[in-house]
């Protein structure tokens, strides 16, 4: 086997641990790094708030916008 695919094994066998103790939170875990490592390269804001998941264009807004503020307040309803 190479290194490579021992190092891969490992990280399988670590997280399968973490996974047989508590389940639900491995799996939210591995969801969140997951989408942060997607998400991570976009240039798009997403807010949610409630039922509905709006965009804001954010780096649009701040183009347009350049020389004024770039700030931007979100208000929602808290969950």
């Amino acid at each position: 086997m190479t290194q490579l695919a021992l190092g891969e094994t490992a990280e399988f066998d670590k997280i399968y641990e973490q996974y047989k103790t508590a389940p639900e939170v491995t799996k939210r875990r591995l969801y969140y790094e997951t989408m942060e490592q997607i998400l991570g390269k976009v240039d798009k804001t997403i807010v949610e708030s409630g039922a509905v998941t709006p965009y804001l264009p954010l780096p649009e807004m701040q183009r347009r916008n350049s020389g004024e503020s770039n700030s931007v307040t979100v208000t929602g309803k808290k969950q």
